[in-house]
C-alpha cells in the first residue's frame, strides 16, 4: 500500500486506461467472431432447410424435383434423401394412375379386337361431325358395312377364325380410307365409316 501510495496517481490511472482499452478491444474482437461463427453455424444449417421448404413447395405445386442437399452426412442429409425417395415413389404412383386411366379411356372409347371406335365413341364423333358440317355447309357421309354370312365362318370354324376376320376387315376399312375419316366397329360383325371434308355427294362413290 505504501508503495502504491508512493506511485503518482496519473501513471495508475494512465496503465487502467490502457488495460480497459485492451479488454474493450478484446471484447469487441470475441465479439465479432461470436457473431460471425453464428452466422455461419445458422448460414449452414438453415440454407440446406430453406432449400428443403423451397422443393417441398414446388413438388407440391407443379409436381417438380428441386436440387436437395443430398451429399450431407448428417440428419439433413437423410432427410433430404428420404424426402427424394418419396418424390420419386409419388411420380412413379402418379404415373402409373395416369396410365392406368388412359388405359381405361382407350378401352371404354374403343373395340378392344379390333381396336377401332366403339359405338360410344362413334356416335361422339358422328355429332361434332354434324355440328361441323352446318357450321360450313359441307356434306358428310356415313357408310354401314355389315359382313354376310358372317355366322357361317363362326359356326363352321369357328369364333377364334371369326376374330381373325373381324380383324382383317378392321384393317382393310382403315387401309382405304383417309386419316381425317372415322371408322368404327358398332358390334357383332357392323361397322361403320364416317366421311367429311368433301365438296360432293359424288366423290364418296370411289371410297
Amino acid at each position: 500500500v505504501i508503495l502504491g501510495l508512493a506511485q503518482p496517481a496519473e501513471l495508475i490511472v494512465s496503465d487502467a486506461r490502457q488495460l480497459a482499452w485492451r479488454i474493450v478491444k478484446l471484447v469487441a474482437i470475441v465479439s465479432l467472431l461470436t457473431i460471425l461463427l453464428a452466422a455461419l453455424t445458422a448460414y449452414a444449417i438453415t440454407r440446406p432447410v430453406q432449400a428443403m421448404m423451397d422443393s417441398i413447395k414446388r413438388f407440391a405445386h407443379d409436381r417438380s424435383i428441386s436440387p436437395l442437399p443430398l451429399l450431407r452426412s448428417d440428419e439433413l442429409g437423410l432427410l433430404a434423401r428420404s424426402f427424394q425417395n418419396m418424390q420419386l415413389e409419388i411420380l412413379t404412383q402418379i404415373k402409373d394412375l395416369q396410365d392406368s386411366r388412359n388405359a381405361l379411356e382407350h378401352l371404354a372409347q374403343h373395340d378392344p379386337m379390333t381396336g377401332l371406335p366403339n359405338r360410344r365413341c362413334f356416335f361422339g364423333c358422328l355429332e361434332r361431325a354434324i355440328a361441323n358440317a352446318r357450321r360450313s355447309g359441307k356434306p358428310l357421309a356415313v357408310l354401314f358395312v355389315d359382313l354376310d354370312h358372317f355366322k357361317q365362318i363362326n359356326d363352321r370354324f369357328g369364333h377364334a377364325t371369326g376374330d381373325q376376320v373381324l380383324q382383317a376387315v378392321a384393317r382393310q376399312l382403315s387401309s382405304i380410307t383417309r386419316e381425317v375419316d372415322t371408322v368404327a366397329r358398332l358390334g357383332g360383325d357392323e361397322f361403320v365409316v364416317l366421311l367429311e371434308h368433301f365438296e360432293q355427294a359424288k366423290d364418296v362413290l370411289p371410297i
